[in-house]
């Protein structure tokens, strides 16, 4: 059989708490807590390792690189702008020119398609004006000399001679596989009367983009919605672009960003405005270059995490051989302790396996634990009570006994004396008790007792104190007693409530009390004496008559009842004296 005593509990073999490994744990276990702590204190710093490092870096990269995007988009646009006040200047003066005026007036006559002298003339005279491009066109648009490889997009994109106004120039763009071609073209007349067009160009090519890409110190690549027009690093780009980048580019109006880490590139796609038409300048920048300190940012809150995961880990070791550990074996104890505790508290004996973690564990064990004392100190403190009742109070009236008689009347004589006060002392006797207790029984007379006691309360103040001294033997202390005359007539009272008959069951029973008095300070200044002088006043009261109260050494003072001399039956049983 299991013994459920408390010391074979004590004895029951302890149990090897020791996981196998340092993650095999209770569900519960308080391990499982701290690690989603220090776990999430990992993450908090590192989220505001980013929020307050790396994002802010990165965002003011991308703010500059833009910015420096802006520029070079400035400077691009700046440039298209210079060249397209050069083409109109460039225009007037082949239109005064007379021997462009003369050639196209002849075409009518000998076509200048296959006039070499005036291609090498015009040549030569478009090399030193600086012309890149030029064309002809006779009276009705046709036209004559093309020097641009592109003669039947020219031919489309270019306007009528005949709706030119006079002296006027009209600019467009044209984008080819050479690169965007800017062209101006105005109306040439000879004496008054339209005799063709000429049309002078610039190409914004691949050579073009090279000389701003050095300056800026990143490849550049122009484009339209459809095809890539030209690039810094040659005819075609090294990379294969997104054309939607550019559409959204150019429907947007804004700059947009494409990173390509396969590459290590990042793509800005900035819309460029160019007689009247929206193109695409996309700047490809290195982002090794550019974002150089973000890497390094980056590496440094790789190197942090890895930091801070070891630290977790090591963290997480100590707190389970530290404090994870201890707190399993005085889970072991506690269980042992909550069984004592539990059957001391007659509750039911917890289960061996106790639902949370160890410290959860632990509450409860000191929990029942402190219960049980308390419910123990209680009862010890109720037993204490008991005790001092039992000591200073009668059993059987549950007035105070003569040991509470003497410490009340040591009290009240110290407040006497600060006070300069009287304190009166009543000795009181039964009279024609032992008659009554002889021939009723001991119960009547312990019942007889009892309902004196209360009598004997209600005649007094509450501040005075009545007590059963022993037997039929009682005594009174006032402590605020002002005169002799207000003590015997405390003193007369109780001997009137006294005579008054007593109902005991079927019996009805008479007695009296003869009382003896001193008083502080008249009688003595402490207490033996005054207990002394109210022995002798009793004693005297008891010699010459019954139901009297005397004050001791005032022979004048004493009073009987008026039945103090009759010699009636101390009881009446139905009527009869018995």
């Amino acid at each position: 059989m299991n013994d459920p005593s408390p010391i074979a509990m004590r004895q029951r073999p302890t149990p090897d708490l020791l996981p196998r490994s340092l993650f095999v744990m209770h569900k519960k276990s308080l391990l499982y807590p701290i690690l989603i702590m220090l776990a999430l204190t990992a993450l908090a710093t590192l989220a505001s390792g980013f929020y307050l490092n790396y994002q802010p870096a990165h965002k003011n990269a991308h703010e500059r690189i833009q910015q420096q995007v802006l520029q070079t988009l400035d400077q691009v646009q700046s440039q298209i702008e210079e060249e397209t006040l050069r083409l109109p200047r460039l225009l007037r003066l082949l239109q005064s020119n007379r021997i462009l005026q003369g050639a196209l007036q002849r075409h009518r006559q000998t076509p200048l398609t296959n006039d070499d002298a005036f291609r090498a003339t015009l040549q030569q005279l478009t090399g030193d004006m600086g012309i890149e491009l030029v064309a002809l066109v006779d009276g009705h648009g046709e036209v004559i000399l093309n020097a641009s490889p592109n003669a039947e997009q020219l031919s489309q994109r270019m306007p009528k001679p005949e709706t030119i106004e006079h002296g006027k120039s009209v600019l467009f763009s044209l984008p080819t596989d050479q690169g965007l071609e800017l062209w101006a073209a105005a109306p040439v007349f000879n004496n008054g009367r339209l005799v063709g067009g000429v049309v002078v160009g610039s190409r914004v090519g691949s050579r073009w983009l090279q000389g701003i890409a050095r300056h800026v110190h990143h490849e550049l690549t122009l484009t339209d919605a459809e095809k890539i027009l030209a690039s810094s690093s040659g005819a075609v780009p090294r990379l294969a672009l997104d054309l939607d980048q550019s559409r959204q580019a150019i429907a947007s109006e804004g700059i947009i960003t494409a990173e390509d880490h396969g590459h290590s590139l990042a793509h800005y796609y900035a819309p460029l405005k160019v007689m009247g038409a929206i193109y695409v300048l996309i700047a490809h920048i290195e982002l090794a270059a550019s974002h150089g300190f973000l890497f390094q940012s980056a590496s440094q809150l790789a190197w942090s995490a890895g930091v801070i995961l070891l630290l977790v880990l090591g963290l997480a070791a100590a707190s389970y051989w530290y404090l994870i550990h201890p707190l399993r074996r005085l889970q072991n104890k506690s269980q042992i302790l909550m069984d004592v505790c539990a059957t001391g508290l007659d509750r039911e004996t917890p289960a061996a396996e106790e639902s949370g973690n160890e410290l959860k564990v632990l509450d409860r064990a000191f929990e029942t634990a402190s219960m049980t004392v308390y419910t123990h100190i209680g009862k010890l403190h109720e037993q204490k009570d008991a005790m001092e009742r039992l000591a200073c109070s009668d059993a059987l009236t549950g007035l105070g006994n003569r040991r509470l008689f003497h410490d009340f009347l040591g009290r009240s004589l110290a407040q006497g004396r600060r006070q300069k006060g009287r304190v009166a002392i009543l000795f009181m006797d039964l009279d024609k008790f032992k008659p009554v207790n002889d021939t009723l029984g001991h119960d009547m007379g312990d019942l007889l007792l009892t309902q004196v006691s209360k009598r004997l309360e209600h005649c007094v103040r509450d501040s005075d104190a009545v007590f059963r001294m022993g037997g039929d033997e009682f005594a009174a202390i006032l402590p605020e007693c002002q005169s002799a005359e207000q003590t015997l007539a405390v003193a007369r009272r109780l001997i009137q409530e006294t005579e008054k008959p007593f109902e005991l069951r079927e019996h009805v029973c008479r007695i009296g009390v003869s009382i003896g008095i001193s008083i502080f300070p008249d009688q003595g200044e402490d207490a033996e004496t005054l207990l002394k002088k109210a022995d002798m006043a009793l004693y005297q009261v008891k010699e010459e008559g019954r139901g009297q109260c005397r004050i001791y050494g005032a022979l004048g003072e004493a009073t009987a009842s008026p039945e103090a001399g009759k010699a009636a039956p101390p009881v009446e049983s139905s009527g009869e004296v018995t």
